[in-house]
């Protein structure tokens, strides 16, 4: 299978050849390549399932070597390019099974809140952005201003977020929306976020401006502006951060220049 930017992954059989996908990855000390984080998001992911999320059901979680290994159930499909507004109508309503009443202990606002000021382990990297170029600077400080002027207890807790909803970790055959995958970032949190991630990186998967605005537009009319604004914060350090480090300097400007627009926006 193509290779993630995180992972790797191949179609195997059992004798009887029945087909499943492995996944793994190297584990660096961060929270969510350990096993331990894995196995507390397998009863999250089956609960989805349980709703029909179609996600794909974890047959196996285990380490090796310094690996971390999932073998799981092959879903049909292959992501949606272009990202049309059909497939975006199915993802919002699939994000609303993620939804549910519950809470956290403030975890997730905390948690949040945390990847803007301090970074994240692996991601959300402030160094590579500050050391990147003077625009990098100034979106990174853009970023811990919105995070000290976030209130933890302001981004709510509403449900289970996948935490990387892009268009490229969903599966489709035609118009039909076939899967979500690469769910093994889950966590209690909130489902608005994942539509955030969906819209942050719609332009890259060639869905229009009309629909990116009708979008947005249900965004504002769920969240307050204070969550969007910091999950917007949050995506526009990540991924330029990611970019700062792992691709060309035409990416990262590229990047630069879409969070910006957003962050203006918001």
């Amino acid at each position: 299978m193509p290779d993630g930017e995180a992972s790797h992954a191949t179609v195997v059989a059992d004798a009887a050849g029945n087909r499943s996908l492995l996944k793994w990855w190297q584990m660096a000390g961060g929270e969510s390549d350990s096993l331990d984080h894995i196995e507390r998001v397998v009863p999250l992911v089956e609960r989805l399932r349980g709703r029909g999320y179609p996600s794909p059901r974890h047959l196996l979680t285990a380490s090796a070597e310094s690996l971390l290994f999932v073998l799981q159930e092959l879903l049909p499909g292959r992501p949606p390019v272009p990202l049309l507004p059909v497939h975006v109508e199915q993802l919002v309503e699939l994000n609303r099974l993620q939804e549910e009443e519950r809470g956290d202990g403030g975890g997730w606002g905390t948690f949040l809140r945390r990847t803007l000021v301090s970074g994240a382990d692996g991601y959300c990297l402030h160094a590579p952005l500050r050391r990147h170029s003077p625009a990098g600077a100034a979106l990174l400080d853009r970023v811990i201003a919105i995070g000290e002027a976030t209130d933890p207890a302001a981004l709510p807790v509403a449900g289970i977020a996948h935490f990387d909803f892009h268009h490229l970790n969903v599966l489709a055959e035609g118009d039909r929306i076939t899967g979500i995958v690469d769910c093994e970032g889950a966590r209690v949190g909130d489902p608005c976020f994942d539509l955030v991630t969906l819209l942050y990186c719609s332009a890259e998967g060639g869905l229009g401006d009309d629909s990116q605005l009708r979008l947005w537009r249900l965004l504002r009319g769920r969240r307050d502006a204070a969550p969007l604004r910091a999950y917007l914060a949050h995506m526009s350090l990540r991924l330029s951060s990611w970019s700062a480090v792992h691709h060309d300097e035409a990416t990262t400007a590229r990047w630069l220049e879409h969070s910006r627009i957003w962050l203006e926006r918001v």
